[in-house]
């Protein structure tokens, strides 16, 4: 029995336990049959029962522990799973020159904006003056900052693009802002 039945499984006597086993048994590999019409009536009640036990397994996808041969589903299942698994290993195989593409993968998103070089200095300009990053005036200590610039710098970041952010901000989380920003002007 699944487990979390809402079955009483205690019998008056071990004949009335093998006729339960039993029936339990049968609705197993036949519960798509109208066998229970044949049935005595007690072994109708556990009939309509193991119905019920049937619906909750169905809703947990356990559709496959009421299938008229459980052996040739396991097979299939089995085969199944084999040829996922062998479609995956040659897709990964394929996949090493897309590895580089995955860690840029965000930037394909990206708007890009295409302005003149006077243009993007005055925008540029005009960010500077207008936006205040830190309007506290906390600034990173040299080793706290030079520890982000190598972070960041890891993560393929440009040198002078993390330098600069790290000269207006306070934090590690703020200077990949005003990375990612001044990244975003220079494309």
């Amino acid at each position: 029995m699944p487990d979390g039945t809402p079955i009483n499984l205690q019998m008056a006597s071990a004949l009335e336990a093998r006729h339960f086993a039993a029936t339990y048994a049968l609705h197993r590999v036949s519960s798509m049959k109208n066998i229970h019409m044949m049935l005595p009536p007690t072994h109708k009640t556990y009939w309509t029962i193991f119905d019920e036990i049937k619906r909750m397994e169905f809703a947990k996808n356990h559709a496959w522990m009421y299938v008229a041969d459980p052996f040739l589903d396991k097979r299939e299942w089995l085969a199944a799973e084999a040829a996922k698994a062998k479609a995956l290993a040659e897709a990964k195989k394929e996949k090493p020159a897309e590895a580089v593409d995955e860690k840029l993968k965000g930037w394909y998103r990206v708007p890009v904006v295409d302005m003149g070089t006077s243009q993007r200095r005055e925008v540029e300009g005009l960010v500077r003056k207008y936006h205040v990053w830190n309007p506290v005036g906390v600034s990173m200590t040299r080793n706290l900052m030079s520890k982000v610039i190598s972070e960041l710098v890891g993560l393929d970041f440009k040198r002078a693009h993390v330098e600069e952010a790290c000269g207006w901000v306070k934090d590690k989380e703020e200077a990949l802002g005003g990375t990612l920003a001044g990244a975003l002007f220079f494309l």
